[in-house]
């Protein structure tokens, strides 16, 4: 089976046409044979980019040309010894965005092939065919790849020391020199190169809902319980720390009223004024405001704030597992609205780190294209074996608009698997294999003009709005289960006095 090798998320790439131009460092496709120089075997001596400066170059054997392989097109064959290495592609990029389509051969061939890898050997960055002995199904694998490790990227192998190598074949190679956050875009990738190749991918049991809910939805009688198990079969019991109505003032012994370890995603910057609880709900507004100051924020190389604020609310206690509920109502612009989990920790005993996050949402409802889509994500940015980034998440078309009324959203997240739910309806499930410390909640609104595009000025100021937040535990998803970490302290940081200026 054929899979997708997928690092970060891309921008759009439709199904009728070329792969987007924008940020494209490096595209190898298998099926220009005009852009391959054989040696008199019929093996690869290079492989041209179809972006012009490129080249994968045999250092020593070439993996094959095979015709009339994948969807009746061309792929290369890879067997051991045989390689290709791109040189500098990384030079002066922080990361880079891959896509390979791939195959590898059956359990005789061992299992963690290597199919591309950025550094050398076991310093470097290697994305793998798993542990799989077969027989294979498709996937995606996500992850980031640095130039801190070097600008080189090798086919087929781990670079030089040629252990792990690829048994199998590979057909396309697109290669971006920026970084995207969010699912959508490589759904449509990923749809696209199926298509032309002629294959299914496998999306390893994770499963997204097709269509609308149901015609009769859970009624929600009892406000105590999820709206998604009525009847309590979870057993649940409420847990407070994660539970606001939000019926007076802003509870800040429970919630920042900002970010106190990010600004927020330029040009827009959060401001604890676009925060208020009012009407018995909790309110975050964006707003366009010329007069803010123009700032590099992150240092000089970095993305600059102005024009734009918004609103964010974060948790002071973090959590670890449990059912948690809202009852919301996505802004009418194109900027995001979001609720997620996120944080930097690190396990007591073995002192290792991890990073990283669940999006239980994230939504741009007057996005031209994105109106209907609820966008859920998770993310892993850094384990105590691993500092590359990946990511698995779907996308449900909902049938109404999303900021038309408010809805219950719901995310259960266990230690075997992490559930998502609109309107006490399963919308998404998949296996929880990595997120497994603890995490701060968090609400917010974003500029993200590379994917939902800029908020029209005629949109702004908007509002997501809050009515409540809830959450349960039960005997699997004991609080005693995050005893055992240092979550990251964010009490008293320079971005807590930042913001304190806008109050």
């Amino acid at each position: 089976m054929f899979y997708v090798l997928s690092l970060l998320l891309l921008s759009s790439f439709l199904l009728s046409a070329a792969p987007s131009q924008d940020g494209l460092l490096l595209h190898l496709d298998a099926n220009r044979l005009d852009t391959l120089v054989l040696d008199e075997e019929g093996r690869v001596k290079t492989w041209k980019s179809l972006t012009g400066e490129f080249i994968a170059e045999a250092p020593r054997k070439g993996p094959r040309l095979v015709k009339n392989a994948l969807g009746k097109k061309p792929v290369l064959r890879f067997r051991r010894n045989g390689t290709l290495k791109i040189s500098n592609v990384l030079k002066n990029q922080d990361s880079c965005t891959v896509f390979v389509v791939y195959r590898r051969e059956g359990k005789k061939h061992g299992t963690w092939q290597k199919v591309i890898t950025n550094g050398t050997g076991t310093k470097g960055v290697t994305f793998d065919t798993g542990q799989e002995t077969g027989p294979m199904s498709t996937r995606v694998l996500r992850g980031a790849f640095r130039q801190d490790l070097g600008p080189d990227l090798w086919l087929g192998t781990s670079s030089p020391e040629g252990w792990g190598t690829l048994t199998g074949d590979i057909a396309e190679i697109l290669v971006y020199g920026k970084t995207f956050f969010v699912e959508e875009p490589i759904a449509e990738i990923v749809k696209a190169l199926e298509k032309k190749w002629g294959f299914k991918e496998d999306r390893e049991n994770d499963w997204t809902r097709g269509g609308p809910l149901p015609k009769v939805l859970p009624e929600h009688k009892n406000p105590r319980l999820p709206r998604n198990d009525q009847a309590n079969a979870g057993k649940w019991w409420e847990h407070h720390e994660m539970w606001d109505e939000f019926n007076g003032s802003l509870d800040t012994e429970k919630w920042w009223d900002h970010n106190p370890s990010w600004y927020g995603r330029p040009p827009a910057r959060f401001l604890s004024r676009e925060i208020e609880v009012k009407n018995g709900k909790m309110h975050l507004s964006m707003r366009k405001d010329p007069t803010l100051p123009a700032e590099k924020l992150y240092g000089a190389k970095s993305a600059e704030y102005r024009d734009y604020s918004s609103g964010t609310l974060k948790s002071k206690k973090p959590t670890l597992y449990g059912m948690f509920e809202i009852r919301a109502r996505p802004m009418s612009s194109a900027a995001s609205s979001a609720w997620w989990f996120a944080a930097r920790s690190q396990d007591l005993q073995t002192k290792g780190v991890y990073q990283l996050e669940i999006d239980v949402f994230e939504i741009g409802a007057r996005s031209p294209g994105h109106e209907h889509s609820y966008n859920m994500n998770a993310h892993v940015f850094r384990t105590p074996t691993s500092k590359r980034h990946w990511n698995k998440g779907g996308t449900w078309k909902a049938p109404f608009k999303l900021d038309a009324a408010f809805h219950t959203y719901g995310l259960e997240w266990t230690p075997e698997f992490i559930r998502y739910y609109v309107d006490g309806v399963l919308v998404r499930s998949m296996k929880n294999t990595h997120w497994h410390a603890p995490m701060y909640m968090i609400f917010d609104s974003e500029t993200m003009g590379d994917w939902l595009g800029m908020p029209q000025d005629r949109d702004l100021p908007s509002t997501f709005r809050v009515d409540y937040v809830r959450a349960w535990k039960n005997k699997n998803t004991s609080p005693k289960w995050w005893e055992k970490y240092r979550v990251q302290n964010e009490s008293n940081t320079p971005i807590s006095r930042y913001v304190n200026q806008f109050r």
